[in-house]
């Protein structure tokens, strides 16, 4: 229930959310590291957005990863909109395979 609420209104991941569909997720904001254990930069994100679908059956994993965005942005600014758009076409693409237009 708790990566349900990241999709709600209120959640970090709202712009993932898809009308008629339970989607869960987790977004993702994270610093890229330097290497050689000099630490992170903090000029330089990862932003992401992971998410499963529907939410009871569990049927299909999403990641989407984007690498240094151009405006920093978090995982939900970003990747979100990326994930639903993503969720979108699958369910036009299997609402076609089963005759569901």
């Amino acid at each position: 229930k708790l990566l349900q609420g990241s999709v709600a209104p209120w959640g970090t991941g709202a712009r993932a959310a898809l009308p008629g569909l339970a989607i869960s997720g987790k977004t993702g904001t994270a610093h890229i590291p330097r290497g050689h254990g000099r630490g992170y930069d903090t000029s330089r994100i990862n932003a992401s957005f992971i998410g499963y679908l529907p939410y009871r059956k569990r049927t299909l994993v999403i990641l989407v990863l984007v690498q240094e965005p151009e405006a920093a942005a978090e995982g939900g600014m970003v990747a979100a909109p990326v994930f639903r758009e993503i969720a979108q076409r699958i369910r036009e693409y299997l609402d076609r395979r089963m005759g569901n237009q």
